[in-house]
C-alpha cells in the first residue's frame, strides 16, 4: 500500500469516530432538551407551585434560557449538591422571574424580585448559604406575601 492509502484510511477513521461521538453527544442534548422532567410541588403558606426539577450541571446551566415563558402557578426548582451562595444571571432570557433561595430546611433566605433579561450579564447572589433555588414567574414573591423566612414544602 502506498503512503496515500494509509492517509486516506486514516482519515476515514477519524472521520467514522467523529460521526459517532457527533451522534452520541446530539443524543444526549436531545434526551436533556426534551427527556423526563420531574415534577414537585412546593407549598408556601396559601399558594402550591408545580415545579419542573433541575439537578445536573446542563439542567443547572441552562435553566429557563431560552424558554418563551413560565406560566403562572409554575416554577423550576434547582437543586444544588452542596450548600453555597448559588450565583444566578439572564443570558438568553426572554421573561422576567423572582429568583427565590432556600436552606436546607426550604425556608427562604433570600428573593430577587424582578430579575430581568436586560439584567445579564449581572448576578445575583444570596447573602447567606441556600440549597435549593426556585424560579418563579415575575410577581409572585410580592402577590402571595412570600418573604425571607417563609417556610416552604416540598410534596
Amino acid at each position: 500500500m502506498t503512503k496515500y492509502t494509509y492517509i486516506a484510511i486514516g482519515v476515514a477513521l477519524i472521520g467514522m469516530v467523529l460521526v459517532v461521538v457527533i451522534t452520541m453527544l446530539t443524543l444526549v442534548v436531545e434526551k436533556a432538551d426534551t427527556g423526563d422532567s420531574t415534577f414537585v410541588t412546593i407549598d408556601f403558606n396559601s399558594v402550591s407551585v408545580r415545579s419542573e426539577v433541575v439537578e445536573t450541571y446542563f439542567e443547572i446551566s441552562k435553566g429557563l434560557s431560552g424558554r418563551e415563558n413560565l406560566a403562572e402557578g409554575d416554577g423550576m426548582l434547582f437543586i444544588f449538591e452542596e450548600v453555597g451562595t448559588h450565583s444566578f444571571w439572564m443570558p438568553d432570557m426572554h421573561f422576567a422571574i423572582d429568583i427565590i433561595w432556600l436552606d436546607e430546611s426550604m425556608k427562604v433566605v433570600y428573593i430577587k424580585e424582578n430579575a430581568t433579561p436586560e439584567s445579564y450579564p449581572e448576578k445575583f447572589s444570596p447573602p447567606s448559604p441556600a440549597k435549593y433555588v426556585l424560579e418563579v414567574p415575575t410577581g409572585f414573591s410580592k402577590k402571595w406575601g412570600i418573604v425571607e423566612g417563609t417556610q416552604a414544602i416540598i410534596r
